[in-house]
């Protein structure tokens, strides 16, 4: 019942899209590394550069994310800036490994893990802002991770066909594309929307306690 509730919702929907595909495309990313830019001449090594920067850059834009959300309380906005930055990435890398620019390609991925690492943490909090006192957040995590998982194994598939038959290339526009489409669905999600629920839930609270304490007066009075 609560999932069914989750999903009749259209922010929750719209931020759900967004996670799946943003986090469902990183995440095959991570997977896949080595198949990308093999072809390109970059060597396990160098494979292994780039799974590592993702690594130490992600736990840095997991901090500088929270301090932004932290000092803004607008998370919608936290989360279009990491989407922006990493789209910003993704495009980067798509030009620069074909090309064999080593470095630039480090300055992307290392970027590109700054901003897809704190995704996560950030969309779950926002899925509670939005749904929160009436689904749960397991749920709502729930339903978000499962849209992820879907993704990125259609992904994976996909992807893993494209660098058998020699189309690598066309595989790091489509992770640019799905890091795009992450953010692009973000921007439906409504500021007002987020906190609207909690902020009901707590009027209600209050004027209950108001009652309660007249109802109380009342009888002392009498």
């Amino acid at each position: 019942k609560e999932s069914l509730i989750a999903m009749q919702d259209r922010d929750f929907l719209a931020l759900q899209i967004s996670f799946s595909f943003g986090m469902g495309t990183f995440n095959t990313l991570g997977t896949m590394i080595d198949q990308f830019v093999a072809p390109f001449g970059f060597d396990e090594a160098a494979a292994s550069n780039l799974g590592a920067l993702t690594i130490f850059f992600g736990l840095v834009g997991a901090v500088f994310f929270a301090a932004v959300l932290g000092y803004t309380h607008n998370h919608r906005a936290t989360l279009m800036l990491a989407f922006f930055s990493a789209s910003v990435a993704g495009v980067i890398m798509a030009l620069a490994i074909p090309q064999g620019m080593k470095w630039l390609v480090y300055a992307a991925t290392a970027l590109l893990g700054m901003g897809m690492t704190p995704v996560m943490p950030l969309a779950f909090e926002t899925c509670v802002e939005l749904m929160h006192p009436d689904i749960g957040e397991a749920t709502l995590s729930g339903l978000c991770v499962g849209g992820g998982q879907v993704v990125g194994i259609a992904m994976t598939l996909v992807f893993q066909s494209l660098c058998q038959h020699g189309h690598a290339g066309i595989s790091l526009w489509l992770i640019a594309a799905g890091v795009l489409l992450g953010g692009v669905s973000i921007s439906f999600v409504r500021k007002k929307s987020i906190g609207a629920r909690r902020r009901k839930q707590e009027s209600v609270t209050r004027q209950n306690s108001r009652r309660l304490r007249l109802a109380s007066l009342g009888s002392d009075g009498a």
